[in-house]
């Protein structure tokens, strides 16, 4: 993976765990990055962001990507957006789960929690 250390310093990783703070941002190799809008977001399969917002679904990914790329630039918080079948919604939280049937589009520049466990209820 590589590490990002202030606004155009990165260096190479060659452990397995990530590990971010307010100072560095850690990229792990092998995500899918997609860019909608100016926005990078990392594509993780099987994953899902915690804070789906259900009320409001989208049909494309890239209306999705759209909407949480200018809550972004505005300082409004989306973590990414989260697919579900043929539906697309917005994420606030900084944590992610396995789950399958669930593809995240992650904000690169949040500092996400992965969460590990065999089983996940929906409602942890």
């Amino acid at each position: 993976g590589v590490t990002k250390e202030g606004t155009a310093n990165f260096r190479t990783n060659n452990g397995s765990d990530l590990s971010s703070n307010n100072s560095r941002t850690a990229y792990k190799k092998g995500a899918d990055v997609v860019l909608h809008k100016s926005v990078y977001f990392s594509k993780a399969t099987g994953i899902k962001l915690k804070g789906m917002k259900t009320k409001k679904k989208f049909k494309t990914e890239k209306k999705a990507a759209a909407v949480c790329a200018a809550r972004i630039r505005k300082k409004k918080t989306c973590t990414g957006f989260v697919k579900k079948g043929k539906w697309y919604y917005l994420a606030t939280s900084v944590y992610m789960f396995s789950s399958p049937g669930y593809t995240s589009f992650i904000y690169n520049d949040m500092k996400l929690n992965y969460v590990s466990a065999s089983t996940m209820e929906e409602d942890y």
